[in-house]
């Protein structure tokens, strides 16, 4: 499907660019282009991690192989995404918080009409569920060395 290879794109271009190239075009900042030191806050390393980057993938996979617990995952998924982006910067950056809800709607929406109401009452635990609890439990012990402050003269100003 044409939608996921778009997911895709978007995952290495947001993790070379940033979420927020938008609102630093607009307001005549320097984009943050990913850079290779590590301790940098835009190491290309912390990028292809970031939670966020990540639902690009997981909405690409669901996009090419379609079932309703893999959707009721790729929500549940983006409703994270967006309420941890939402509690952690809220919305100071207008055009950020919504290009991260616009990305989840093309997926919502497919899932509205692709899968019928019968299909949910079928909705069972299996390992994909299992692994991405897994993976989120995971990922929370490690987020706060993904999302790092920024470094005097490392990095562009915020």
């Amino acid at each position: 499907m044409f939608l996921s290879k778009i997911y895709i794109f978007m995952y290495f271009f947001y993790s070379y660019f940033g979420y927020n190239h938008i609102y630093r075009l607009n307001s005549n900042k320097q984009v943050d282009c990913a850079c290779l030191n590590p301790v940098a806050y835009s190491f290309i390393g912390k990028r292809l991690l970031m939670l966020s980057h990540l639902t690009f993938l997981y909405s690409a996979f669901y996009l090419e192989y379609s079932n309703i617990n893999r959707y009721l995952n790729v929500l549940f998924l983006n409703l994270i995404v967006n309420s941890g982006y939402y509690i952690k910067w809220g919305i100071s950056e207008y055009s950020t918080f919504y290009m991260h809800i616009f990305w989840g709607m093309p997926v919502f929406i497919q899932g509205l009409l692709i899968h019928e109401y019968q299909e949910y009452n079928m909705i069972m635990l299996n390992n994909e569920n299992y692994f991405l609890v897994y993976s989120l439990l995971i990922y929370c012990s490690i987020h706060k060395k993904i999302y790092t402050k920024r470094i005097a003269f490392i990095d562009n100003p915020a």
